[in-house]
């Protein structure tokens, strides 16, 4: 099984971890799901007697990706895990049931994957959750099944690993092959929007020992909860200043931007913020910027596009432009 060329190969034992039980804390790590008969299947290193641990100076880092349907870009998003520079990672790929080639390209690495499993799920929080609960490494990170790490991405949080509990990073934002626009994530913005994605964040275990896992109730904006509840919780975030990790902008939450919107605004209500702040900071966040977008739009499809010239002109003399900071 050993592997040279993948990060998730080279530091294996066969030595099956024991658990230690922690009835106070609200995450107890587990090899394997329950059964479950409308399962498609499972495997994974686990599967055949090799596991993972943490080492002095070399902890074990967890990475989960959840995935249905996702034959498209997956393979890309797998081979950003193996391909890290760092020795000891752990992978986990939790899958909804997918009735695409998913699997075949699962399949394919699963001697390179820790554990894999495949059946249907209660929406995206409810996958999360179970990849979390999959995990042993002392730190977690979630990558969704069209993005992708960037090589260093891992030894760059495990050089920050002591600085805080939730570790968050800047991202490239893709659309097909053309980089939009860097991030510039900042976690005390949180209480007005999602100023950090998840995608370039790692959450150490305890953390979530502590506040619990994804909340299922969300099915767009369960990460924003999560952060936000970690924020008011007072656990301590480090903002790494580098690129870790590429995300594509054709995500469900991006087609869906009114109706995350306002889960973000129940969120924020339900983690003790006064409606009328939420509805507040929802219109000037949301439905102004949708509405401005949209008469933008409408004046550049029609007769009047040129009256748009001048404030152009202005906006690009008066506001310096931010590039990629």
């Amino acid at each position: 099984m050993k592997n040279e060329n993948c990060s998730t190969t080279r530091l294996l034992v066969q030595n099956k971890p024991i658990f230690e039980q922690k009835p106070k804390y609200k995450l107890t790590p587990r090899l394997f799901l329950p059964p479950n008969i409308e399962r498609k299947g499972e495997g994974g290193l686990r599967t055949k007697g090799f596991f993972k641990q943490s080492y002095e100076g070399k902890p074990l880092i967890s990475v989960v990706t959840v995935v249905y349907n996702g034959e498209k870009y997956l393979e890309q998003t797998i081979l950003s895990v193996l391909e890290q520079d760092y020795d000891n990672v752990e992978y986990i790929i939790v899958d909804g049931g997918s009735t695409d080639g998913t699997l075949d390209i699962v399949k394919k690495y699963e001697n390179a994957i820790d554990y894999w499993i495949s059946e249907p799920d209660k929406g995206i929080s409810d996958a999360f959750n179970k990849g979390i609960k999959l995990t042993i490494g002392e730190c977690i990170g979630i990558i969704n099944a069209d993005d992708w790490y960037e090589s260093d991405c891992i030894s760059t949080i495990v050089m920050n690993l002591q600085n805080g509990g939730i570790l968050y990073g800047r991202i490239n934002y893709w659309t097909d092959a053309k980089i939009d626009f860097t991030s510039t994530p900042d976690h005390s913005k949180i209480e007005e929007e999602m100023s950090i994605s998840h995608p370039a964040v790692f959450i150490k275990r305890s953390v979530y020992e502590h506040i619990g896992l994804f909340q299922t109730s969300y099915q767009l904006a369960m990460d924003y909860e999560l952060i936000l509840r970690a924020y008011r919780q007072n656990t301590t975030f480090h903002y790494i200043n580098r690129i870790i990790s590429n995300m594509r902008n054709d995500g469900i939450s991006a087609q869906h931007w009114i109706r995350a919107s306002k889960e973000v605004k129940r969120a924020k209500i339900s983690l003790g913020s006064s409606r009328i702040s939420a509805e507040l900071n929802f219109l000037s966040h949301t439905l102004w910027p949708y509405v401005k977008v949209s008469i933008f739009k409408s004046i550049n499809n029609s007769p009047f596009r040129y009256i748009l010239i001048p404030y152009r002109i202005l906006k690009k003399l008066l506001v310096p432009s931010k590039g990629n900071q």
